[in-house]
């Protein structure tokens, strides 16, 4: 089964939404989903806190992040929920997929942030949206980008 990373922020790591995300991607899209929030838990108690934000401590930074990379490096697919300005992780998860230039990456977002549109294959403004498949197709929008002409 093909496998799909769930990038999304930590500070929804717990909402109805994201296990409603979770079922889709699983049930109806038919892949192995990968959610990053999945044992951290036993490296928060390895290296002695209870959440990370709250006391980041490099070396477990950086097995955080090492694992993130190495299981979106092992997936054919990436959705990123976006929900709010808080997604830093989430869009350096979103950055390193489209570098890899073979994951699919489908993104769910109120917000249109000029990078979704040269990273996305498909996009969607809200749950809703995702879970009954109303994409948002951006090549039918004017944001101006036609205006932008190239320096000589």
């Amino acid at each position: 089964m093909p496998k799909c990373y769930f990038a999304h922020p930590y500070n929804h790591r717990n909402d109805r939404d994201k296990f409603q995300i979770l079922k889709h991607i699983h049930k109806r899209m038919s892949l192995a989903v990968i959610d990053p929030f999945d044992g951290e838990d036993k490296l928060l108690k390895k290296h002695g806190v209870e959440e990370y934000y709250k006391n980041p401590l490099h070396d477990l930074g950086c097995e955080m992040w090492l694992k993130d990379l190495n299981q979106i490096h092992r997936c054919q697919y990436l959705v990123a929920w976006i929900p709010d300005y808080e997604a830093l992780g989430t869009s350096a998860e979103i950055s390193y997929a489209y570098a890899l230039q073979r994951v699919y990456i489908i993104i769910i977002s109120p917000i249109l942030h000029p990078s979704f549109a040269l990273y996305h294959r498909e996009m969607y403004l809200s749950v809703s949206d995702f879970l009954n498949g109303r994409k948002f197709d951006w090549k039918n929008e004017d944001f101006g980008l036609n205006d932008i002409k190239e320096e000589k």
